[in-house]
């Protein structure tokens, strides 16, 4: 069995898809995820306690998942629950992992390397502009100090697809929203800053190859940059507005992620909108 902490949340939902829900103990309070993320039937555990006391004697855990984080605005606003979240949980089952040697998949971010002005490579120095990127950070290091964990950390870059998720609403999703509404899509700037966008299917489906390959942190992305403008205009109106933006470039090389899991993106961008607006 695989234990998913986050196991409701856009990646972590289409991990047990790929699964199989009866591979999969499910821990998630919801906070942000759905039951409507996952296949019917599905058991969602409030807390890994819930799932220790419910009948699962002779259950044998092969792997863990973790998933869970707060949304980056909710990690300024909510401080303590974000590192009791991010940080204390993950000690905790990173010790779990080390003391029964089951190996831990860690999902960690892009954004561990701050402002990025090409496709930056997992040797880069790390550097946190948000309070969820030095959380990230920390996190990282948590793992690499657990002595004897077998851990991969997955640092993603901006993960899109389709789930039901509360509060924050990434750029995509509200994209994709705004333009079913017949709303314009409002730009900030001049919509030049970029990202590397990864759909949730190739996302989901490094985790499970994380499982059996890999030692250490990889980056998950395309190593292809869109333009915030550019993106707008294929997917609605766009309208310049002013607004926020926090990091103007975020771009990946996944070369690590090839070599060592044997994992490379299969969904471009353009079909990838597909399947979220199919």
């Amino acid at each position: 069995m695989i234990l998913i902490i986050g196991g409701a949340g856009l990646i972590g939902s289409h991990v047990v898809k790929r699964l199989g829900p009866k591979r999969c103990i499910v821990v998630d309070d919801l906070s942000r995820g759905s039951p409507d993320n996952l296949p019917a039937g599905t058991k969602i555990y409030p807390s890994v306690e819930a799932a220790e006391k419910d009948d699962i004697t002779g259950v044998i855990i092969t792997g863990v998942i973790f998933l869970a984080a707060l949304p980056v605005f909710d990690c300024a606003q909510r401080p303590l629950w974000a590192w009791y979240t991010m940080i204390n949980l993950l000690r905790f089952i990173a010790e779990l992992c080390a003391y029964n040697r089951v190996k831990l998949v860690y999902a960690s971010s892009g954004s561990v390397y701050g402002e990025q002005s090409g496709p930056i490579s997992e040797t880069a120095p790390l550097f946190g502009t948000s309070d969820y990127a030095r959380l990230k950070i920390v996190a990282e290091h948590v793992l690499q100090l657990q002595h004897g964990l077998d851990f991969v950390g997955l640092r993603f870059q901006s993960v899109y697809g389709n789930a039901v998720l509360k509060g924050y609403e990434a750029v995509i999703p509200k994209f994709l929203r705004l333009a079913r509404e017949g709303k314009p899509l409002p730009v900030y700037g001049s919509g030049s800053e970029s990202y590397d966008f990864v759909h949730v299917d190739d996302a989901a489906r490094a985790v499970c190859m994380a499982l059996t390959h890999g030692h250490g942190f990889y980056n998950i992305c395309t190593g292809v940059g869109t333009k915030i403008k550019d993106l707008a205009a294929m997917i609605g109106q766009p309208e310049f507005v002013d607004g926020p933006i926090q990091i103007t470039h975020m771009l990946g090389d996944p070369g690590w992620a090839t070599a060592d899991l044997g994992w490379t993106a299969e969904i471009d961008l353009k079909q990838g909108l597909q399947r979220c607006a199919g």
